[in-house]
């Protein structure tokens, strides 16, 4: 077989090129080509094979080479051509003999290689120049290469997705597989970038539509929610108005009936005056005659403003004018109402911990608060004080305003919020058990304010023996509506209040209104003399202008200063006595008396107490230690009122209301506390049944004035092995149950011996527990019930 015949395209390449029918010349004139790369990738023996594989077939290839492999070069010549297929047996003895001469062994196994392999690559590119032979559209001759091509020859690197692939074929490519006929391939459309921005710009069409129609959708929800609010608001205004308007009404009616009478008042009046200008007259002059020296008069004036703090200044005429700060009467007081309506929260996160000697429960969701109100009183102060005293012109005149301010918010509230619980005990010498919370996130909040300022203007004055009293009652009522945002941060430690925080985001009003009433009275002496009541006034006036303690309509933030929280610590008992005395050191006391007489004569000795053999060892239930338990019976709210339907704690197996029947409340027998119950020192795992028993109760009105100061409280303590269930639950008084915990699981004094016969021990339970004595003395009695601590005898 010639050169030129091994390089002509074999059936199965026409087959594959369809191209190539007709171009057997361009075939045969580019056979050198192919034979120089031939060349340089294997020996001729190789080539040879090759070609057999592509005219005749997988299979008789690996016949071929499976029979070259076992019978050796010497033996291939006495294989039958027949069994061989051979198309003349002395060509391919001779081609035999070549490939078992050359310098590597032949395969002994046939290998498909990947499409990217190089050698397939090169192999694929020379085949489609020789049949294709396609011409660059930049001109010039079809061996030549543009300046583009050679771009996309150079950037262009086709690489293998599975670098792990092996070079022989899989094992789905069989004999059955090697033997079939070749196939056409698809065809691959490549995509010009003209393509590419075609697709590109559909698809940016089809969004901007989408996003048009989406923007449509949310302008018109957005006017719908607009027009919603907007009308609301002015229902709300106009509510407010009406009802103010009726607030000027009446008030207008009750000045016209306080008019009546002290017309009616004022013939007493005058009679009444008369005697206090004749007594007034007498000091007038008395003060006239004795402070006729203005240096007295100025010593007079400065003790007085040293009293309040105040100033003294001299007028041109010779007078003293002393003016007084303002001074708070009373304390700000504010009290917040909830209405138990039982509105169902939705927990994202619940989950419990242990940090250290403190077992927290964390807890994340959305709450829609029950509907609460808010009253707050303040500020109480005297206000706009000052004293005039002129000696020499005989005048003198004092003038103050007593101001209070009130107000009443109701609200209801939506919150997103977070809330961390720690219990546990500090590590103190004796330990002190410890219950604190903190609360922080974001709410919205829908606020009916109602604000009412009163202040009652006093002038006295002095003149020329005439005698004046000028009063002015004023009240100033305001209602407002608002919208607010808020985020808030609230921290409490055993159940009450150390900071409360308010950061206002937004506030939406929606409407208000507010209206001044004014009642001014006069009394004067001399040659005025008259009683007069002006006529009752009313305008409007802004409900903000109205001085409230509710700051911003909102309740009032207080945080604990340093100070004020260690005394509150101290005084809980939550900081040891060493370190408040410390920080708190006690008054000195009256210094002691004389000492007590040392008696005359011989001294007894001290007498001991008898010393006990032995005490409870606790190791075994017949051996049990004696304890006191702190809370007795009469402590839990028993029966309880849930929708209208009476529970008793000791009546086990109670369904709770719809929805909520498929729970029972109700304390079990085995977990009620009585004299002689055995009992072991094992501490259950805090699963929040406690948390949700009270958000049960209070779903079907168990709150507010119903339940107030109750808590629920295991029955049987998780530290005495009490499940943590709704069977083990009750309402308990709160206060009670914050002092009775800790004297009875960490305080209380037991006695026990190690062993049988051993010497007595006496420690606190909390020393007991954190020895690890616990391990092994862990059955106790109950001796006796009492919330008096060492109340057993």
């Amino acid at each position: 077989m010639s050169e030129v015949d091994r390089a002509t395209p074999s059936p199965r390449d026409s087959a594959r090129y369809p191209a190539a029918r007709g171009i057997g010349s361009s075939v045969r004139a580019h056979a050198s080509a192919i034979q120089r790369i031939a060349s340089s990738r294997s020996s001729r023996a190789g080539n040879y094979l090759l070609q057999l594989q592509r005219s005749y077939g997988n299979g008789y290839v690996q016949k071929v080479l499976s029979t070259a492999s076992q019978a050796g070069a010497s033996q291939v010549e006495r294989i039958p051509a027949a069994r061989l297929e051979l198309p003349s047996k002395t060509s391919v003895l001779k081609q035999l003999s070549r490939a078992t001469s050359a310098s590597r062994p032949l395969q002994p196994k046939l290998t498909i290689s990947d499409p990217d392999d190089p050698y397939e690559k090169e192999a694929e590119e020379i085949a489609e120049k020789v049949v294709v032979q396609r011409k660059c559209a930049s001109g010039g001759d079809s061996d030549e290469e543009c300046g583009q091509c050679r771009m996309n020859r150079l950037s262009l690197r086709r690489v293998c997705t599975d670098e792990t692939a092996g070079s022989e074929a899989p094992g789905i490519v069989d004999d059955h597989t090697i033997q079939q006929t070749g196939e056409m391939r698809r065809t691959v459309q490549r995509l010009s970038w003209d393509d590419v921005a075609n697709v590109v710009s559909s698809a940016e069409d089809t969004v901007k539509q989408d996003a048009e129609a989406a923007a449509s959708a949310v302008a018109s929800g957005a006017q719908a929610v607009g027009q919603t609010v907007e009308s609301g608001a002015q229902a709300v205004a106009g509510a407010v108005e009406t009802g103010a308007q009726a607030v000027a009404q009446g008030v207008e009616a009750a000045g016209q009936a306080v008019v009546s009478g002290a017309e009616a008042v004022a013939s007493g009046a005058v009679a009444a005056g008369k005697a206090v200008v004749s007594g007034v007259e007498a000091a007038g002059q008395a003060v006239v005659g004795g402070t006729e020296d203005i240096l007295t008069a100025m010593g007079g004036a400065n003790a007085i403003a040293g009293l309040f703090g105040g100033t003294v200044t001299v007028t041109p005429s010779g007078g003293v004018v002393i003016s007084i700060p303002d001074q708070e009467i009373a304390e700000v007081e504010d009290e917040t109402f909830v209405l138990p309506v039982g509105i169902p929260t939705l927990t994202l996160f619940d989950a419990g911990f242990k940090l250290g000697p403190f077992v927290i429960d964390a807890w994340a969701g959305t709450i829609v608060g029950d509907p609460s109100v808010t009253l707050a009183i303040g500020p109480v102060r005297l206000q706009n004080i000052s004293l005039v005293l002129d000696p020499v012109g005989g005048t003198y005149l004092g003038t103050a305003q007593l101001y209070i301010g009130s107000a009443i918010s109701g609200s209801v509230e939506k919150a997103d919020e977070a809330k961390l619980q720690a219990e546990g005990v500090i590590p103190a010498e004796p330990p002190i058990p410890i219950l604190a919370s903190a609360e922080l996130g974001l709410r919205a909040i829908l606020r009916l304010v109602g604000k009412e300022g009163f202040s009652d203007t006093v002038n006295v004055g002095y003149a020329g023996g005439s005698f004046i009293l000028r009063q002015v009652f004023d009240v100033k009522l305001g209602a407002l509506a608002n919208l607010d945002h808020e985020a808030f941060l609230r921290i409490e430690i055993e159940g009450e209040e150390i900071c409360s925080v308010i950061w206002p985001i937004k506030s939406q009003r929606l409407g208000d209104a507010g209206v001044e009433i004014r009642v001014p009275v006069t009394i004067a002496t001399g040659s005025g003399k008259a009683v007069a009541i002006g006529t009752p006034t009313a305008a409007k006036f802004p409900a903000d202008a109205i001085e409230t303690e509710l700051q911003d309509d909102h309740e009032p933030e207080h945080c604990m200063g340093l100070e004020e929280l260690g005394k509150f610590l101290c005084r809980k008992g939550k900081l040891p006595p060493d370190i408040c005395l410390v920080l708190f050191p006690a008054k000195p006391s009256t210094p002691p008396g004389p000492p007590p007489p040392v008696p005359f004569g011989p001294v007894a000795p001290p007498v001991t107490p008898p010393s006990v053999a032995s005490a409870p060892t606790g190791r075994t239930p017949s051996d049990p230690i004696e304890m006191q338990w702190y809370k007795p019976d009469n402590l839990y709210d028993t029966p309880i009122e849930l929708d209208g339907q009476k529970y008793r704690r000791t009546k086990p197996g109670q369904p709770l209301p719809l929805p909520d029947s498929n729970l029972e409340i109700g304390v079990e027998s085995q977990y009620l506390a009585k004299v002689g119950k055995l009992l072991i020192l094992a501490f259950e795992p805090d699963g929040g049944a406690k948390r949700r028993f009270n958000e049960k109760l209070k779903a079907h009105g168990y709150g507010g004035t119903k339940g107030a100061g109750t808590d629920a409280d295991h029955n049987q303590d998780l530290q005495w092995a009490g499940p943590d269930e709704f069977y083990n639950l009750w309402p308990f008084d709160s206060s009670a149950n914050r002092s009775a915990g800790p004297l009875q699981n960490d305080l209380q004094e037991i006695t026990f011996s190690d062993r049988a016969g051993d010497p007595p021990q006496t420690m606190s339970i909390g020393e007991f527990k954190r020895r690890g004595l616990h391990r092994d003395h862990k059955y106790f009695t109950i001796k006796c019930i009492s919330l008096t601590p060492r109340a057993c005898p």
